[in-house]
């Protein structure tokens, strides 16, 4: 009986012990599992929510290094052209100096052409001055030598003939071509004028003030003349300015081969058929 009673105690003992130790463990891992292990579903969130925040930790640090290599392109590319510009711009310096060296020199060479042409033309007219002393001298001489064979007065232009210095001068009433002018001058003893100084040519220019009129110069052979030889190159000349021309748009056939006085008394060419006025010059010692 003593026995059994103390098996049935000790049974009892044990089962309380070992139901003490199952609900404790149960109980204990029940906790943990409830509050620090997420579930299945949650991890999965917790892993993409990660991977998206360390994507756009990525995606920023590309974009700022891409922003940085991009402002330095940039900068590079900017110091590229301001260097373009620069040697573009000492060239262009260098350029205008050599420009500016070869304008002076332009200038240099057109004042020694001035000089010369201001040298060839008071040598030219001192040669016209020369030939025209000379011929005034010669035309004395004639005349000293009339009057002394002769023993007369000294002769005087003819009716409608104008004098002046020592020529006699016959003004047209009506109008011819050049050549029919020349054709009619030499009719009466006389030529076409020829101009020999700037007295001449003012005084010419007060006779028919206002109209065209002929003169004896002509470049029919290519090469002007006067119709008593004077010598054209020597001789004083007053053409208009950009004249002779030779122009050929009159639409008469040929260019402009003939002078005439202007309305100023300048010098223009024009095509020998037109019908002008003209002056006819004769020595004061022959008659017409």
């Amino acid at each position: 009986m003593e026995d059994d009673a103390q098996y049935k105690a000790m049974t009892s003992e044990y089962l309380g012990f070992t139901n003490l130790h199952e609900e404790r463990p149960t109980v204990s891992k029940d906790f943990s599992m409830m509050n620090w292990i997420p579930p299945h579903s949650t991890r999965i969130l917790y892993v993409v929510c990660s991977i998206c925040i360390g994507l756009n930790i990525i995606i920023l640090a590309v974009v700022i290094a891409g922003t940085k290599q991009e402002e330095k392109e940039k900068d590079r590319t900017t110091e590229f052209q301001i260097g373009n510009l620069s040697v573009k711009l000492f060239s262009k310096l260098d350029s205008l100096s050599q420009d500016g060296k070869t304008l002076l020199e332009k200038i240099n060479e057109a004042e020694k052409s001035v000089q010369k042409i201001i040298a060839d033309r008071s040598k030219d007219a001192l040669q016209s001055d020369v030939q025209s002393v000379r011929d005034a001298v010669w035309r004395l001489t004639s005349l000293v030598k009339n009057l002394q064979i002769n023993g007369s007065a000294a002769p005087e232009c003819p009716e409608d003939w104008k004098q002046y210095s020592l020529s006699c001068y016959y003004l047209s009433k009506d109008t011819k071509s050049w050549p029919s002018a020349k054709k009619f001058c030499e009719s009466k003893s006389s030529h076409l004028v020829t101009i020999n100084t700037r007295e001449e040519q003012n005084y010419l220019q007060g006779l028919k003030p206002g109209e065209f009129v002929w003169i004896g110069l002509t470049d029919v052979d290519g090469h002007w003349k006067w119709v008593d030889g004077t010598n054209y190159e020597t001789a004083l000349k007053y053409w208009k300015e950009g004249q002779p021309d030779e122009y050929f748009g009159h639409g008469l056939g040929g260019g402009e081969d003939c002078a005439h006085l202007l309305h100023n008394g300048e010098w223009n060419d024009e095509h020998c058929s037109r019908p002008y006025f003209y002056i006819c010059e004769n020595n004061i010692l022959s008659k017409p």
